[in-house]
């Protein structure tokens, strides 16, 4: 007979570990579970995972719409998903290994950790060899160094299809873009040129949750910044002219008051306090209204 165990983790002031198979455990913080023998930490936004189902050799997520979740085996052990690669926002393998989703939809998708434990070889000696990137949905393993004139360089095993290369591609160039128009941006204010902005409004490619990091996120500040209603703080760091590129909880906190200000969330909602589809469409609207 299946065992069924229900976890109210709100109650709890320490992780519970559910270690046996065919368990039934309703997410509202952070948890640590066991499969197949391995630790994993497992960490969603409160009302919006559903439940998750353990087996002997994977476990299965149900995500509701614009809800965000991550798995994390502090023993790099590799983990991969049947998640499409577009709910996919990353896959690392660095100190540990930690796969993170996101739902645009309503959806249960099944997560599988293996044992084979992921590795990175930095190359050393001459120039450059290039780090290649795969499917995210399996982290990158490397195999061999970049050798010639230069610097060393990490060449990586391709997993992907030339499609999802392709897709990481235009990712990349879309980030450096987004990095070189910060930077115009902030030469131009140096220089005491007032209208900084482009007029063509800021383009946001993908959710962010708390910890993520890039141009997009300082775009992000400015767009809140430029609103006393959604602003993140009125000094110091993230105040107006001092936007960074990490999404913290003041971002987040600035997130809710934007959704609350157009009514696309409040509190208690699913999504409350999340840079996902919705936000982000009106942010990036937002933004070209104010001439950036």
């Amino acid at each position: 007979m299946m065992k069924k165990l229900i976890i109210y983790l709100s109650l709890l002031s320490a992780p519970f570990i559910a270690l046996a198979d065919y368990n039934d455990v309703s997410l509202t913080s952070s948890a640590i579970i066991s499969v197949g023998g391995m630790t994993l930490n497992v960490d969603g936004e409160s009302s919006v995972v559903e439940s998750i189902v353990v087996s002997a050799s994977s476990f299965t997520v149900n995500l509701l719409e614009n809800s965000l979740f991550s798995v994390t085996s502090a023993d790099r052990y590799t983990l991969s998903s049947d998640a499409p690669i577009g709910n996919i926002t990353s896959n690392q393998c660095a100190d540990v290994s930690k796969l993170s989703l996101s739902a645009t939809s309503t959806q249960a998708v099944i997560i599988t950790p293996s044992t084979t434990v992921c590795s990175v070889n930095i190359g050393s000696g001459g120039g450059g060899g290039s780090s290649g990137s795969g499917n995210p949905s399996t982290p990158v393993t490397t195999t061999s160094t970049g050798s010639g004139g230069g610097g060393g360089g990490i060449v990586a095993t391709p997993t992907a299809s030339s499609a999802t290369t392709q897709t990481s591609s235009t990712s990349s160039l879309q980030n450096q873009i987004a990095a070189l128009l910060a930077q115009v941006q902030l030469l131009q204010a140096q220089l005491g040129i007032v209208s900084i902005g482009s007029g063509t409004g800021f383009v946001f490619s993908r959710n962010l949750i708390v910890g993520s990091t890039g141009a997009d996120v300082k775009n992000l500040q400015k767009v809140l910044n430029s609103d006393s209603d959604t602003q993140i703080a009125s000094s110091g760091v993230g105040s107006p002219g001092n936007e960074t590129t990490y999404f913290g909880s003041l971002t987040r906190t600035a997130i809710q008051k934007f959704q609350v200000k157009y009514g696309i969330a409040g509190p208690g909602a699913p999504g409350y306090g999340v840079f996902g589809p919705k936000t982000r469409a009106k942010m990036a609207e937002v933004s070209k209204l104010k001439g950036f």
